[in-house]
């Protein structure tokens, strides 16, 4: 049952990752929608400082957020560059983590081999499962990393 949750986790953890990868300037959305609800309010009580403030922030947000990519530019080269690095640090993250479940798996099966050499049954399962995990992180990494690329 301990093994099914930290499998549950994993699954959740790749989940969220792919979604983050999905929409980059979601949270730079977010931010600049945030700013401008303050925007409002600080019209409607008339807060010039307020205001100023707010207007540098989201200028702010505009140019930096994202990558330094501009939200509002409509330039399809910065649009296309800052899309490719993205999809390329992604695959190296990707690259990364496959090296290290494959390391994890060759771990694992020498724990097997060894657990079988002593006759220790409980430890065979162990190893086992956990081959079976890094071959399935491994699976699921390049199914990943073909999907973005």
């Amino acid at each position: 049952m301990k093994y099914f949750g930290s499998l549950i986790a994993l699954m959740s953890l790749l989940l969220a990752f792919n979604i983050s990868v999905a929409a980059p300037n979601q949270g730079c959305q977010r931010k600049l929608a945030n700013l401008e609800k303050q925007m409002e309010y600080a019209k409607q009580y008339n807060n010039t400082n307020r205001i100023r403030g707010l207007e540098r922030a989201i200028a702010n947000v505009k140019t930096y957020c994202g990558g330094g990519m501009n939200i509002d530019s409509t330039d399809e080269k910065s649009r296309n560059y800052y899309e490719a690095e993205t999809k390329l640090e992604k695959s190296e993250e990707i690259l990364e983590k496959i090296a290290d479940a494959q390391k994890d798996l060759a771990k694992a099966e020498y724990k097997y081999e060894k657990a079988k050499y002593k006759g220790d049954f409980e430890d065979q399962l162990e190893a086992e499962y956990k081959m079976k995990e890094a071959r399935m992180r491994i699976k699921m990494y390049e199914e990943f990393l073909e999907s973005i690329q």
